[in-house]
C-alpha cells in the first residue's frame, strides 16, 4: 500500500498529520465511484477553509486585543462539527475498510485521535477567551489552539 498525506500549512497539527493508507486502484475507484474518498476529502477541503478563516479572524481579532465578537465561537463550533465527522469518517475507515491490517488501521485512528483531542482543545480555548478577563492571554491561546 501507499501512504497519502493530505496537508495544508494551515491547518492546526492534528489535521496535517492525518494520512490514509491506500492501494493507488482503490483511491482511484473511490473517486470514479464518488464514496469514501471524496467523502474524506471533502470533509478536508471545508475543514481546511473554516480552520483558515477562524485562524485569519482570530489573528485580526488579536492585534485589536478586542471582545470576543459571537461569529469566533459559532465559527469555532463549525470547526469543531468538521472535525468530528472527519473523525468519524477515519474511524469507520479504519475498522470496517482496515480491521484485518492493524498497520494501517493504527496510524489512521492516531491521527483521529489528535484530531479529537485538537478539536476539544479548540472549544476549551474558545470558552476560556469568552469567560477570561485577560483577553491578551486568551487570543494568544486560541490562536495556539487553531
Amino acid at each position: 500500500p501507499s501512504l497519502l498525506f493530505f496537508y495544508s500549512p494551515s491547518l492546526p497539527r492534528a489535521i496535517s498529520s492525518i494520512a490514509c493508507y491506500t492501494q493507488p486502484h482503490l483511491l482511484l475507484k473511490m473517486e470514479s465511484d464518488m464514496s469514501l474518498g471524496v467523502v474524506v476529502l471533502t470533509i478536508m477541503e471545508s475543514l481546511s477553509d473554516a480552520v483558515t478563516g477562524l485562524l485569519l479572524m482570530v489573528i485580526g481579532l488579536q492585534e485589536e486585543n478586542a471582545y470576543v465578537p459571537q461569529h469566533v465561537p459559532e465559527t469555532a463550533n463549525a470547526v469543531t462539527e468538521a472535525s468530528h465527522t472527519l473523525v468519524r469518517v477515519a474511524r469507520g475507515l479504519a475498522t470496517d475498510e482496515y480491521d484485518e491490517f492493524p498497520e494501517i488501521a493504527q496510524p489512521i485512528l492516531a491521527c483521529a485521535a489528535d484530531l479529537e483531542a485538537s478539536a476539544k482543545g479548540l472549544l476549551e480555548s474558545v470558552a476560556f477567551i469568552t469567560t477570561s478577563h485577560d483577553r491578551a492571554a486568551g487570543w494568544e491561546r486560541l490562536l495556539g489552539s487553531c
